[in-house]
């Protein structure tokens, strides 16, 4: 039997367990939209330090992104355009305030933080576990959902 490791919401009880095929869609179900986003932080308060995984990587992979958004549930993913022309990835949860902006600087990708939580150090978290799991497909993944929340759980090599 295949080793499964949760993360999200702990479940104490269950109604429901499923495995996600590929490029499941579970996010367009939302029966609500997604919070206003208000006026964008000062990207440019936090000191820039080198990220571990790039922008890219993660984000521009259908798996690993979904593998990001377990680890920041509530950030809303922001493509943007600067002045000069170059591109930045934003991470922004405005419940709580907190943001990440990613950049490329040549061969270099950097990180920008702020707020309460460090998204992006959550995000490099979740994925490098996953891929230390030897970067499962959506089959292996399981959603199991009861009364108290739901957990998503992906089975090990």
């Amino acid at each position: 039997m295949a080793k499964m490791r949760p993360y999200g919401q702990s479940v104490h009880t269950h109604s429901a367990a499923h495995t996600l095929g590929p490029h499941a869609v579970v996010m367009l179900a939302r029966p609500h939209q997604p919070p206003p986003l208000g006026c964008l932080p000062d990207m440019r308060s936090a000191d820039e330090e080198p990220a571990r995984l790039a922008a890219p990587e993660v984000l521009d992979d259908w798996t690993a992104r979904f593998v990001a958004q377990l680890a920041v549930p509530r950030a809303q993913h922001i493509g943007l355009t600067c002045a000069d022309g170059s591109a930045e990835q934003l991470l922004l949860d405005v419940a709580d305030g907190s943001w990440a902006v990613l950049r490329q600087d040549g061969g270099r990708s950097l990180v920008r933080q702020g707020g309460p939580a460090r998204l992006w150090d959550a995000v490099e978290e979740h994925v490098r576990r996953w891929r230390a799991d030897g970067s499962p497909p959506l089959e292996r993944f399981g959603i199991t959902v009861g009364p108290d929340g739901q957990r998503i759980t992906w089975s090990a090599r």
